[in-house]
């Protein structure tokens, strides 16, 4: 039976009116003329990502405690996460938003992290089913096993030829050991062929095979990159003591440790140079770099240059050189001479102007020159197009002989680990299609970006960027172990809290508890929130309060 008050005059009146009857008659969702709507925009970082990596969600798996879900959200879209998380230029740690409101967040640590806890502790989840199609890559750098790796779990089988006696291409001939362990290495390699890739080495393409011989495969994927080295136009680079920089790090990598001398000069700005000048200081020279524009201008990966300057390397910017002096044979010195800004060129960058007058000289025992370097195309038919010097390709990879793609330094020229992963991964996309018999959609996905300004800061604690761990300057003389070490995992997933998720719903339930209708919940079995329509008078508290900006307030439209 239910209660009745009864009022008769003002005395009867209670001290707090309240109803004891449901509401849910009343659908005050009649008043609303906004409709919140859960939406999702593209967290900065992620659109930074080359590799198109969702940060967010492995980032946001990690702070859950769910690392092997984090770790696959990651093999999705990288074979090389330990790699990447040692050697990769990290854009996405330039655009993380988290950087306008004290640091940006560690996302190469956690990267690393997570590869490394994958490789221990992982379990590889292979889907897809097995294919006919034969599928050939020429050439096992980051860009042709990544190519094999991504069309492998499409269900494809791979052979990848590779000239040198060992996988990895730049990855293991370009990159020393204090930057990349190659026991890391070598476990990416071994997970991508556990996928059913087929690695031949010593098969060099235009030497041991060529297209030719590859007219059994449904499709082939060229990435030779580009291991030819740039001569700059000074005289005496022909002299004892001169060292092209490519070639100077292979003889690192193969134990041989080549005598330089007390001093050494490098040429260049790259990070072949750097990699160059700390291989030397490890091999105790004393080493000078020149560059012939300023520091900002260097292509070599910021971190890297800092490190090199840490160790005790000298640099001399704005200054080229003019000629290598020798004595008896052998490098005796490097005449160089100052230069100043000009005008822009096409990298944006001002062209370095030589400054009358300034010449100088620098006393030398060897020279490095590490000017960059560009793709042998040499070995290609005639019939398979080139444009400036690299294999020329459309946006997905394909070249001008149906069947026949590319990618890498050899047809893009961009020269980061991360951008060549991006281009095998593109051209594995565009490879299955084609196979297929399927269209290719050019369009890149177009969600919004969520800027620093979209985000709810009041939800978010200021806290200071995780710091990895590296090793006492004073100890990496002479040395080529691994300067900079991993993070423990209560570290990592405390880094990974300070992640904003921008963009992103992570189920917080601020939406659901701020709610003065109680007209939002989550829907256990959809895994997703509901908004109840016919109570939700549209206030925007929800959308207001949201702190990623997953939220939004549209114009309600009723239909007349």
């Amino acid at each position: 039976m239910e209660e009745k008050i009864v009022i008769k005059n003002f005395k009867d009146v209670p001290i707090l009116s309240i109803s004891l009857q449901s509401t849910l008659w009343n659908k005050t969702g009649a008043w609303r003329y906004l409709r919140p709507a859960y939406i999702s925009l593209k967290a900065p970082c992620f659109k930074a990502c080359p590799i198109g990596q969702d940060i967010p969600f492995y980032l946001t798996s990690l702070s859950d405690g769910n690392l092997n879900e984090a770790w696959q959200k990651i093999l999705e879209a990288n074979p090389f996460p330990s790699v990447c998380g040692r050697v990769c230029h990290h854009p996405c740690e330039k655009e993380c938003n988290r950087r306008e409101y004290d640091e940006a967040l560690a996302i190469n640590s956690l990267e690393r992290f997570l590869g490394d806890w994958g490789m221990k502790k992982g379990k590889i989840e292979r889907t897809g089913e097995k294919r006919n199609e034969k599928i050939a890559v020429v050439g096992s750098g980051p860009a042709g096993l990544s190519c094999a790796y991504f069309l492998a779990r499409k269900g494809c089988r791979v052979k990848v030829f590779e000239g040198m006696n060992e996988p990895g291409g730049m990855l293991r001939y370009g990159i020393p050991e204090y930057r990349l362990p190659r026991k890391i290495l070598n476990k990416e390699i071994e997970r991508i062929e556990s996928f059913g890739v087929e690695i031949e080495t010593g098969k060099k393409f235009g030497n041991d095979l060529g297209l030719e011989d590859l007219k059994p495969y449904a499709a082939v994927f060229l990435a030779t990159g580009a291991h030819a080295e740039q001569k700059p136009k000074i005289s005496g680079i022909d002299l004892k003591g001169v060292w092209p920089g490519l070639h100077f790090l292979s003889e690192v990598h193969s134990k041989k440790r080549p005598s330089l001398g007390k001093k050494i000069i490098v040429i260049g700005g790259g990070n072949t140079a750097i990699d160059s000048a700390r291989a030397a200081l490890r091999l105790g020279s004393k080493v000078t770099v020149i560059y012939r524009r300023a520091k900002e201008d260097m292509p070599a990966i910021a971190a890297e240059v800092e490190e090199a300057v840490k160790e005790g390397i000298e640099f001399l910017f704005k200054a080229a050189p003019v000629s290598i002096l020798g004595k008896n044979g052998k490098v005796h010195a490097v005449e160089g001479i100052r230069t100043k800004p000009g005008k822009v060129d096409e990298s944006g960058r001002k062209t370095p102007v030589a400054i009358k007058g300034s010449n100088f000289s620098l006393r030398a025992d060897g020279v490095i020159l590490a000017v960059g370097e560009r793709a042998d195309l040499s070995f290609l038919p005639a019939e398979l197009k080139t444009k400036n010097g690299l294999i020329s390709i459309d946006p997905w990879g394909r070249t001008n002989l149906a069947g026949i793609f590319a990618g890498g330094d050899a047809a893009t020229g961009q020269g980061y680990v991360s951008q060549a992963i991006a281009s095998g991964k593109k051209a594995a996309m565009a490879i299955d299609r084609y196979l297929r018999k399927e269209g290719l959609d050019s369009q890149e996905n177009g969600l919004e970006v969520a800027g620093f300004e979209k985000i709810n800061l009041d939800y978010f604690p200021r806290a200071s960027r995780l710091q990895a761990p590296s090793l006492p300057l004073k100890t990496r003389a002479g040395r080529f172990k691994e300067v900079h070490g991993g993070i423990a995992g209560v570290k990592a997933r405390k880094e990974a809290e300070r992640c904003f998720s921008c963009g992103n719903c992570i189920h917080c339930n601020v939406c659901l508890v701020v709610c003065p209708d109680v007209a939002i919940s989550f829907q256990e079995n959809e895994n997703r929130y509901a908004i109840d329509f016919d109570h939700c008078k549209g206030c925007g508290i929800c959308a207001v309060e949201c702190p990623r900006c997953a939220m939004t307030l549209e114009e309600e439209k009723w239909n007349e």
